[in-house]
């Protein structure tokens, strides 16, 4: 391909308007440099780099440029001046100094006297300098194209800047040929008859950012959600669905239902009844919603089994005669063989250990409020970890009337409490693999039920990693 473009130019069937001087006018070499500044970085310095055979670095860029540079004589550039150079703004200057211009070829027709050939050496010079310009920049496009195509680099790196003035290879010539090119109507297609051809376009899904930083905002447009749902699904098809860009609220609502009608059909509950209106609005609660129904129906799953978490249920009660008659029962889901709710079968579980220190628990969010049930569950598995002993008193069973005749042993207690959930805290990093989200709470600030469920299940999983050699002991 690249001796064909080299005959085309040379034959003079590819030239640039005689009426162009590329180097001369500032209005064509800005447009030019700007067209060939709309590829990224990394492909277009590796473009470069395989053109020319050399590699591309400040210190060269200044040594070859750089005149007062030269005339310092010093070996290495300075480290504050090369701090200063960007990656872009060398491989910019190495496009003006060798893409559209030719230092040897300047040379050759000034012999270092002036900076532009005079009389019929200019003419000449113009002529040939067109002829080197047109065939780097074609070379370029066609190289970049099928280096793309190919996956040279990682495809999660992008050919065209987002801000490019073209996304497409075909889009770059069009614009050549239309400014640029003399004789021709349509490049591409010219180009394709002698036997080179570029097709590379840059999908605009390609481009989408799907970084959440921002619960309240990020989701809105409906292209995170649609991501979420490609990966949980782990399929694609969700995102070509959409609007994109997704610029007014319609799009978003859109967009937005699109991702919500695929997580409904991977099985996530409740997704159903969240209007995509709310989504879009950035409703805290209706956001909250969705997000926890993904978090419980995927991320329990991958952490327990129902199966297994019943299992571990019969051994807890086993292990103590008063209470084989209720192995199969449970006030809260009723008959344990035949739930298959992991929020529920996770809170019989926590139930069932705490009920062997006499400690009830009720459900996610007051019960847990003291710390205790942490440390109970912790210690039931791993004695050494936690010491039964440290665990302090909490005022959950002290009436109101004693609270208001007793004020000052209340604060106290809830200081108790407190203390309680920080040694939790500190013996789930001993256990580990557990994300360090529970809170410190106390009866009066209670934790949020669905931040116990995340952190009970992960620490359910690793304790019962250990649960056979447990068994074994007890």
């Amino acid at each position: 391909m690249m001796q064909t473009i080299d005959n085309e130019v040379c034959s003079k069937r590819l030239e640039i308007r005689s009426d162009h001087n590329v180097f001369a006018n500032v209005n064509l070499r800005g447009q030019m440099v700007s067209l060939l500044m709309s590829y990224t970085t990394p492909w277009l310095k590796l473009g470069l780099e395989t053109m020319f055979g050399e590699t591309i670095t400040a210190e060269t860029t200044a040594m070859v440029y750089d005149v007062s540079f030269a005339k310092r004589n010093v070996c290495s550039v300075d480290s504050n001046y090369q701090q200063k150079i960007t990656a872009r703004s060398i491989v910019k200057t190495f496009v003006m100094e060798r893409v559209l211009s030719d230092p040897h070829l300047k040379m050759k027709y000034t012999g270092g006297k002036c900076n532009i050939p005079s009389f019929r050496f200019e003419r000449i010079y113009k002529h040939e300098l067109n002829e080197l310009i047109l065939r780097r920049v074609l070379t370029l496009i066609v190289f970049l194209d099928g280096a793309k195509r190919g996956d040279v680099i990682p495809s999660s790196v992008l050919l065209f800047r987002k801000a490019a003035m073209v996304k497409s290879s075909q889009d770059f010539l069009h614009i050549l040929c239309r400014d640029y090119i003399s004789g021709i109507g349509h490049l591409p297609k010219y180009l394709a008859q002698v036997g080179v051809t570029v097709s590379f376009q840059q999908d605009p899904l390609d481009e989408l950012e799907f970084t959440v930083s921002n619960l309240a905002t990020d989701l809105r447009d409906g292209v995170r959600l649609g991501k979420l749902a490609e990966i949980l699904g782990q399929s694609n098809g969700v995102l070509e669905q959409m609007r994109l860009p997704a610029i007014s609220r319609l799009q978003k609502v859109f967009n937005v239902s699109v991702s919500l009608s695929a997580l409904s059909c991977l099985g996530i509950p409740n997704v159903d009844n969240i209007h995509p209106n709310y989504i879009v609005d950035g409703h805290r609660p209706q956001v909250l919603k969705m997000l926890w129904s993904v978090m419980t129906s995927f991320e329990l799953n991958s952490l327990l089994s129902s199966e297994r978490l019943k299992q571990e249920i019969y051994a807890i009660h086993r292990s103590d005669a008063s209470r084989v008659d209720s192995i199969y029962f449970s006030s809260l889901c009723g008959n344990v063989e035949d739930c298959d709710n992991l929020c529920d079968l996770l809170l019989v579980w926590c139930q069932a250990v705490c009920s062997c220190y006499n400690y009830t628990v009720f459900n996610f969010s007051a019960s847990f409020a003291d710390g205790i049930a942490l440390c109970l569950l912790i210690h039931f598995y791993h004695p050494g970890i936690v010491d039964i002993g440290s665990i302090l008193p909490n005022c959950v069973s002290k009436s109101n009337e004693w609270r208001a005749k007793n004020p000052c042993r209340v604060d106290k207690l809830i200081e108790n409490e407190r203390k309680n959930c920080l040694l939790a805290i500190e013996k789930m990093k001993d256990v580990g693999g557990v994300p360090n989200m529970f809170p410190v709470s106390d009866s009066c600030n209670a934790p949020d039920a669905r931040t116990t469920i995340i952190c009970v299940a992960y620490l359910c999983s690793r304790l019962l990693e250990s649960s056979k050699e447990t068994r074994a002991a007890v």
